[in-house]
């Protein structure tokens, strides 16, 4: 399918593909789930941040609609604040202080196999075990365990605290 989507990266592991909605000119992003198409799970986004909209002529653009205080990025520029800015394939976009970006990709199907093959590739690594820098987080928690038995024992939660003060 030739159509045009949105992969999100975290860093460079493709996370998800958003496909534009048939017959719709235009896509919300926000973090006000009832009102937008696209949930940003991003503290520093607005309830409706952006709008990504076809004009006539097929083109697509984004438009920061509320003019965050945050922002949103092109390709790392901030866009100016109601103001249609034109997006290309291999565009990315970014909204407030996201980790997450939005490339703009021109096959669908493409775009799907890429996230499939990241998802196998996700499952892979967590079976055995992780890359390297896993081995090495998980590594590393082990021996702040270990110190913490050293010094005492396992950690313990506190519910409640009963201070006694001097004179009572």
């Amino acid at each position: 399918d030739m159509g045009h989507c949105l992969s999100v990266y975290r860093d460079e592991q493709l996370m998800e593909v958003v496909k534009f909605l048939p017959r719709k000119a235009f896509l919300t992003l926000g973090q006000d789930r009832r009102a937008v198409d696209v949930f940003l799970n991003n503290l520093s986004a607005e309830d409706l941040h952006a709008a990504v909209v076809w004009d006539t002529r097929g083109a697509l653009f984004v438009v920061d609609v509320n003019g965050s205080e945050q922002g949103t990025f092109l390709n790392g520029e901030r866009l100016e604040k109601g103001r249609r800015t034109r997006v290309n394939v291999g565009d990315a976009l970014v909204f407030g202080k996201s980790t997450r970006r939005f490339v703009l990709e021109n096959d669908v199907t493409a775009a799907f196999d890429k996230l499939e093959a990241a998802k196998q590739e996700y499952k892979k690594r967590k079976h055995s075990g992780g890359d390297d820098h896993d081995k090495m987080r998980r590594n590393d928690s082990a021996k702040r365990h270990a110190s913490n038995r050293e010094r005492g024992g396992e950690k313990v939660r506190v519910r409640h605290l009963l201070v006694k003060h001097a004179g009572s």
